[in-house]
């Protein structure tokens, strides 16, 4: 009976393991040997090695998508994990009142698609009769109009704010899912040593929550190299908000450099992978620290 159940088991796991496999590692070893070749969509490939990822590390283009991706991390570190974090402390609380209805708020945007989010911001960012520059103006704040989208100075970070507004709740359940998990008489025993709220945040609360921020980091690292849809919608790929998918979209579709697109994304891997490592490693030694 055991050996029974033991095998029903495998048998369910065997299905999304073999979606996984054949939809996300084989076409990525498909992409990889692409890479290796000069393609543009038809009969004729010729085998260049190594030739596409050299050229990528002097490709200005790439390097400015890269540096635009980074600045997304940065925002995206704040907004969704400190924000996602801070949003699931204060909702957690018993002294705030309809705690649901705030949750339900914040977590609607997630359920939302990529495409009908940016489309709404669109609307929302644009110069005239945009949403956003109409309440300014209409709040005696003319001055803080903005070409939210057309100004490269600040376009990527509006963007950013999209990525934000519809991902931080999902980052604030996951947290919120965790402070579930810690025992009321650690925070009972804290009380009775004196501890105000803000030490308990800071020396309890932080620090059994140290898994679980770093599940949020690397998500939303992940999350954020592989921003497509945002950038497609509202400003189709311009200098300044070009990022590494779109790039590598454009290179493939637009340009038909299929070989030289395929290496973009195989490059987008690796950087994410050297990402997830390094905030790994730092919370790990920051573990390590602490204890």
């Amino acid at each position: 009976m055991h050996q029974s159940k033991k095998s029903r088991i495998y048998l369910v796991l065997l299905v999304p393991l073999l979606y996984y496999i054949f939809f996300v590692i084989v076409p990525i070893f498909i992409g990889a040997g692409y890479s290796l070749f000069s393609w543009k969509g038809g009969a004729s490939i010729k085998y260049v090695g190594l030739r596409n990822y050299a050229l990528i590390l002097k490709d200005k283009a790439f390097i400015q998508a890269l540096k635009n991706n980074l600045w997304v991390i940065i925002v995206c570190l704040f907004g969704h994990c400190f924000l996602g974090y801070l949003y699931a402390v204060i909702l957690s609380s018993k002294f705030v009142r309809a705690r649901k209805l705030y949750r339900f708020s914040i977590f609607l945007p997630v359920v939302l698609s990529g495409v009908v989010v940016g489309y709404l911001w669109k609307m929302i960012y644009n110069e005239s009769p945009g949403l956003l520059n109409s309440f300014l103006a209409k709040a005696g704040l003319g001055s803080l109009q903005q070409l939210w989208l057309g100004d490269s100075k600040i376009a990527m970070t509006s963007i950013c704010m999209i990525m934000v507004w519809q991902a931080v709740g999902l980052h604030m359940v996951i947290y919120m899912a965790s402070l579930q998990n810690i025992s009321s008489d650690v925070l009972e025993a804290a009380d009775i040593d004196g501890a105000n709220t803000l030490q308990k945040f800071w020396y309890i609360t932080t620090p059994l929550m140290k898994s679980t921020i770093r599940v949020s980091i690397v998500l939303m690292v992940t999350g954020t190299l592989k921003m497509f849809e945002y950038v497609y919608v509202t400003t189709r790929g311009a200098s300044s908000t070009n990022v590494l998918t779109y790039y590598a979209y454009t290179m493939g579709f637009s340009k038909l450099q299929l070989g030289y697109a395929c290496a973009v994304a195989i490059m987008t891997i690796l950087i994410a992978l050297i990402l997830v490592a390094l905030v790994n490693l730092v919370m790990r030694i920051g573990g390590s620290n602490n204890e």
